[in-house]
C-alpha cells in the first residue's frame, strides 16, 4: 500500500490502524537549496514515513521583511539573528507590508517542493510548515515574547500587522499547494495557557482561522501542532485541521483520550524526543510503542522537532515498531 493510500486510511479506517513519521532540522543543510533538498529527500527515502513533513530554517518568513539571520555553525544549533528591520514602535507599520508570496525566500521554498515532490513522486505525501501569524509577528524581536506587552499597549497597530502577515502566509501557502504540497503543518508556541486569554482569543484565533479556512478548500490534509506545555488544544479542535499533534506523554497537556472524545481528527504523537527517542536503546522503544495507549487514528511520532542527535537506529526502531504493528515487513525489500 503506498503511503498516501496509508495515510487516508488511517483517517478513515474504522479498525484501528497506525501510521508513522518523525522530522527534524538539519541545521548545516538549510540556507542552501540543493542540500536541504537532499537532506529531506534522504530522510524519507532511509525511513519511508508516511508523510513527509518539510522542515525548513524557521527564520526563512521575517526574512522575507528584512531580518537577516546565518547559520550557527553547529549542526545541532539553529541560526543565529544578525538584524532585524524592527528597532522601534514606528518601524512595524513601514516594515510588515504586502508583499509577493512567490518570491525571494518564498521562492526558495517552492522550489524546494517541486524538487522534493519530483525525486519522491506523487504517492508520497508531503506537507510544508506554515508558522501561525502570530508566531511570525513574534520573530521579528530577538525573544519573542517581547511582543506580549506591545500587543497589550498597541491593539489596533498589531492587528494591522497580523492581518498583512495573514495574507502574504496565506497566500504562500496557497502557492505550496500548486507547487506540489499535499498540504500544510500549521505550528504554533503562543496557544498556551501561559500566554493570556484574551491574547488567544483576539491576536491569535481569529488570524489562524482565517489562514486554515483559505487554504482548507485546496488543502488534502491539513496538520495542528500546539506547542508546549499547557496547550489550548481543547480550545482549537474546532479548526479547519484533519491531525492534532502535540505533547500528550509530557504530564501537563490532555490526554488523546480526552482529546479523542471531541473530536475525530488523527492524533499525532506519543514519543518524548527529549526522552525515549534520544536515549531509547531500541527495545525499549519498539516495546514502548507497543505498550502505550494507541488512539483509534493514530499517527506514531515525536511531540516536536527532534533534536539532530538522536542515533539512527532508535529511528529504525519506531519505524520497525510500527511496521510490526501493521503486519509489514521492515525493512521492506
Amino acid at each position: 500500500m503506498s503511503p498516501r493510500a496509508y495515510l487516508e486510511k488511517v483517517r478513515t479506517a474504522r479498525e484501528p490502524p497506525v501510521g508513522v513519521s518523525l522530522w527534524r532540522h538539519f541545521y548545516e543543510h538549510e540556507f542552501s537549496l540543493p542540500a536541504y533538498v537532499q537532506a529531506m529527500a534522504l530522510f524519507y527515502e532511509t525511513y519511508r514515513w508516511d508523510f513527509l513533513k518539510l522542515n525548513p530554517r524557521s527564520t526563512y518568513y521575517v526574512e522575507a521583511w528584512g531580518a537577516r539571520f546565518e547559520p550557527s555553525g553547529d549542526p545541532r544549533t539553529g541560526p543565529r539573528m544578525v538584524s532585524t528591520p524592527i528597532q522601534s514602535l514606528a518601524d512595524w507599520s513601514r516594515v510588515v507590508r504586502p508583499i509577493p508570496s512567490t518570491e525571494g525566500v518564498w521562492a526558495e521554498q517552492l522550489e524546494a517542493i517541486r524538487q522534493v515532490r519530483a525525486r519522491l513522486g506523487p504517492e508520497v505525501p508531503v506537507f510544508q510548515t506554515v508558522f501561525a501569524p502570530i508566531e511570525v509577528c513574534s520573530r521579528f524581536l530577538p525573544e519573542k515574547e517581547e511582543l506580549l506587552p506591545l500587543l497589550r499597549t498597541h491593539p489596533s497597530l498589531f492587528h494591522e500587522v497580523l492581518q498583512v502577515i495573514t495574507e502574504v502566509l496565506t497566500g504562500f501557502a496557497l502557492a505550496c499547494l500548486e507547487a506540489g504540497a499535499d498540504g500544510i503543518f500549521f505550528a504554533t508556541q503562543w496557544a498556551t495557557e501561559t500566554v493570556p486569554d484574551e491574547v488567544f482569543q483576539h491576536f491569535e484565533r481569529p488570524y489562524d482561522l482565517a489562514l486554515l479556512r483559505a487554504v482548507r478548500r485546496r488543502a488534502e490534509w491539513i496538520v495542528l501542532h500546539v506547542c508546549g506545555a499547557r496547550a489550548r488544544v481543547l480550545d482549537m479542535l474546532d479548526y479547519p485541521t484533519d491531525m492534532v499533534h502535540w505533547d500528550w506523554v509530557g504530564g501537563s497537556n490532555p490526554t488523546p483520550e480526552v482529546v479523542e472524545r471531541r473530536t475525530s481528527q488523527v492524533i499525532v504523537g506519543g514519543l518524548l524526543s527529549r526522552g525515549i527517542l534520544r536515549f531509547g536503546p531500541p527495545d525499549r522503544i519498539y516495546d514502548y510503542i507497543h505498550r502505550i495507549h494507541r488512539p483509534h487514528r493514530w499517527i506514531v511520532s515525536a511531540e516536536c522537532t527532534f533534536p539532530p542527535d538522536v542515533p539512527g537506529a532508535h529511528l529504525m526502531a519506531v519505524r520497525r515498531a510500527v511496521a510490526d504493528l501493521r503486519g509489514e515487513r521492515w525493512p521492506p525489500l
